[in-house]
């Protein structure tokens, strides 16, 4: 093969000293052929073969390896042939007594696939959007924990926000959306998705889907299509999987240490909206710029939010106790028994009856847990009292120190009664707020009344700003406040007249 600087010997000879091809060939001693290429082409050479290439180490077990290889196809990607495996298998079952590089380098030109053809692709303003998932490490509450965050990237600004969870459940998949929506300042008129389960219940054939029914209620409330990729077709959604790389490598570098989800998310929030102000590479503008463009070609956002949960009928046991998933949380005794709704929030569950709430709590993501507030059991202790001191939803119960001051009072007073009139003064808990009762109680220990009627008189004034019904007394002045009202004796000629009778 004629190298690049020999060629242009010959170049000149030709070109320059006017030389025939007959004469270069006899005085440098090339063929004419050889010749006739140089003066052709005036490139740097490139090796190419011609005849295929011949594996004589390899040549008996070829055949072997042609069909390892073409049963893989068919099997998990996981459980295909190794050029490892294939190796070792060749000299256990074949007795091949060459090398591993040999097989690697023919198993890797086998599996070599031509590399797919891709088309720019142009977006306008507020047309498309691209959603999914992504996972990174955290630490919450001092635990290690694998975040699932949500991202929901427009196509043509680049804007997305980022909200993470405990899970990818459909409760946080519409979640994440209404939260994009409203950071977004609108709804994209399409979104191209996976084949996650949380939308699609059945995959037809080509791009058709039937969709999960609250899937579908869910874009009936937002009005925007829905499309979804090909199957094992991820890159017909690439933005949005390059954010998430994006976001992985920004976002959560280093691993973020938070107390709970609501501070991860807080933080979330504020490198998205630091990220519009990035310029992406290639483009003149920021994406909050782009941003701006967008949104007046946006759906509007409807006038209600979309009630984001998924909602299971429960049945409260009896010990007044609903179980959701491997959990159970308490509600008001008055429901012990009954068939209710349960309504699950990404970090809250409500407990619904005909429409109402009738209990809240913070969502566990353990297993076998329970969550039980001490005010659902307040009505049956008051009827049950000999159960106070060993009731379990009291026993995590802090409560301030005012309200063991009033116990202490009360016991004082009449122990007898002092628990079931103590479990009367937090049922007040009821009706009141919290702060209000301690408020009250703090007033009745200032003036040494230990009654729950005196705590409740307590908060209506408050609530009705009516003036103070109690002052604080010495002892003696109260008894001599009190020696100058007299109460007679009822006569039972008084209840005669009271009810128009003669006396006889």
């Amino acid at each position: 093969m004629l190298t690049v600087d020999k060629k242009e010997v010959i170049r000149r000879e030709h070109f320059l000293q006017r030389k025939s091809i007959r004469r270069i060939a006899r005085e440098l001693g090339y063929s004419r052929r050889t010749v006739r290429k140089a003066l052709q082409d005036s490139d740097v050479p490139v090796y190419r073969r011609i005849a295929p290439t011949r594996y004589p180490v390899l040549q008996s077990v070829i055949p072997f390896i042609d069909n390892w290889l073409k049963e893989d196809e068919s099997q998990p990607k996981k459980q295909r042939h190794t050029a490892m495996r294939i190796w070792i298998r060749l000299k256990g079952e074949h007795g091949f007594t060459g090398g591993e590089s040999t097989v690697r380098r023919y198993v890797h030109k086998k599996r070599l696939v031509v590399p797919e053809v891709f088309v720019p692709l142009i977006y306008q303003p507020g047309s498309d959007a691209q959603a999914d998932w992504g996972e990174a490490k955290v630490i919450v509450d001092g635990e290690a924990t694998i975040a699932q965050f949500f991202v929901l990237r427009l196509c043509y600004s680049g804007a997305c926000l980022v909200v993470a969870y405990p899970n990818q459940k459909q409760e946080a998949f519409f979640d994440g959306h209404q939260q994009n929506f409203e950071f977004l300042g609108g709804v994209p008129k399409r979104i191209i998705y996976d084949n996650l389960t949380t939308a699609v219940k059945k995959v037809l054939s080509g791009r058709n889907r039937q969709e999960q029914d609250s899937f579908t209620a869910f874009r009936s409330h937002f009005l925007f299509e829905s499309v979804f990729c090909q199957l094992a077709k991820g890159n017909e959604k690439g933005g949005v999987e390059n954010i998430i790389g994006y976001v992985r490598r920004n976002f959560f570098v280093p691993v973020p240490k938070v107390s709970s989800f609501a501070e991860l998310n807080q933080i979330l929030h504020q490198k998205c909206l630091d990220n519009l102000n990035r310029i992406p590479a290639r483009k003149q503008k920021s994406i909050g710029q782009f941003l701006q463009e967008e949104k007046g070609c946006f759906l509007p956002l409807p006038k209600h939010s979309f009630d984001c949960c998924r909602t299971v009928p429960v049945n409260a046991d009896s010990c007044s106790r609903i179980q959701f998933e491997t959990n159970k949380y308490s509600v008001p005794t008055d429901f012990a028994y009954q068939t209710l709704s349960c309504k699950a929030y990404p970090f809250q569950i409500k407990i619904v009856r005909q429409e109402k709430v009738i209990a809240e709590h913070r969502r566990c993501y353990g297993r076998y847990q329970e969550t039980l507030n001490p005010v659902h059991y307040l009505k049956v202790l008051e009827q049950k009292p000999g159960a106070f001191l060993q009731a379990k939803p009291l026993s995590d119960w802090q409560l301030p120190e005012v309200f063991e001051e009033f116990y202490a009072g009360l016991k004082e007073r009449g122990p007898e009664k002092a628990t079931r009139e103590y479990i009367r003064t937090l049922r007040l808990i009821e009706e009141f707020s919290f702060d209000d009762v301690r408020a009250a109680i703090e007033k009745s220990l200032s003036l040494k009344i230990y009654q729950p009627d005196a705590v409740r008189l307590f908060l209506i004034e408050k609530k009705i700003n009516a003036p103070p019904s109690f002052q604080k007394l010495e002892v003696t002045g109260l008894l001599s406040h009190l020696a100058k009202y007299q109460v007679r004796m009822a006569q039972p000629v008084s209840y005669n007249q009271l009810l128009g009778r003669e006396e006889k």
